[in-house]
């Protein structure tokens, strides 16, 4: 059985593969709370996953996310 949490993983997933470039606008699944958090958008993107720039002051995060902690901005 597929809770909704795990289907709303798959489609943000989904959604990542189609349109995260750089520059993008996204949002990211909070590790704490499960919540998706707005506020990034795409500085660097590899097959291994995304670096991210922090809107509120341009800083690039030293982090790489997966791919399916981050969805385009609806």
């Amino acid at each position: 059985m597929i809770d909704e949490t795990d289907q709303h993983t798959a489609h943000a997933a989904a959604d990542t593969d189609r349109s995260t470039g750089v520059g993008t606008e996204v949002e990211v699944r909070s590790d704490f709370s499960g919540r998706w958090v707005p506020g990034f958008s795409v500085a660097e993107s590899k097959p291994e996953g995304l670096r991210l720039r922090r809107k509120s002051d341009l800083h690039v995060l030293p982090a790489w996310f997966p791919t399916e902690q981050v969805r385009p901005l609806s």
